[in-house]
């Protein structure tokens, strides 16, 4: 086995499908020291590492509409100023649209829930059933499904996107 040391790493993975269907846009790790190993290939950071991961409003929509969670579709996701936006159809009879106001979280550092704060249906409320919805989505992002070993600590959520900021730690 041959060991090469790394003085600096400023690293982009991008376009990254996770898993779960979701796709990453960017995440971006830039840590001061890094080592890696042959045979077999292993990259490993003796010091936790910066990170930051980027997943686009279009991304989210995307992978929600493919969900269906609880049957729901046409999913329309807009991500503003630290809410993030989601209308969608339910069919109880007929076609009903409802439009939810979301906020995002982070747990022990290692998923991002969707957290719902408000909802509208028809003028009415729904929340306990789009709450019911919601159990199925979340978590919407778990660091066990990203390529490295990552502790969230941040959420950002502005025009078009959700960043995440965070440490990627060394290896156990």
């Amino acid at each position: 086995m041959k060991q090469i040391d790394i003085g600096k790493v400023d690293a982009t993975l991008r376009d990254i499908a996770l898993s779960i269907g979701l796709v990453v846009e960017s995440l971006v790790i830039t840590a001061q020291k890094a080592k890696i190993e042959t045979d077999p290939f292993r990259f490993s950071l003796p010091t936790p590492g910066d990170v930051k991961v980027t997943v686009t409003q279009e991304a989210i929509q995307t992978h929600l509409n493919h969900m269906a969670p609880g049957g729901l579709r046409d999913f329309r996701v807009a991500l503003v100023s630290g809410q993030v936006l989601v209308e969608a159809t339910a069919k109880v009879i007929l076609d009903i649209r409802a439009k939810a106001v979301c906020t995002l979280r982070i747990v022990d550092g290692k998923q991002l829930f969707v957290d719902l704060q408000d909802v509208d249906v028809l003028g009415g409320s729904a929340k306990k059933l789009v709450e019911g919805q919601l159990e199925k989505v979340n978590p919407i992002l778990d660091a066990s499904d990203l390529p490295l070993d990552l502790l969230m600590e941040e959420v950002v959520v502005e025009d078009g996107r959700v960043t995440i900021f965070g440490k990627a730690s060394p290896p156990a």
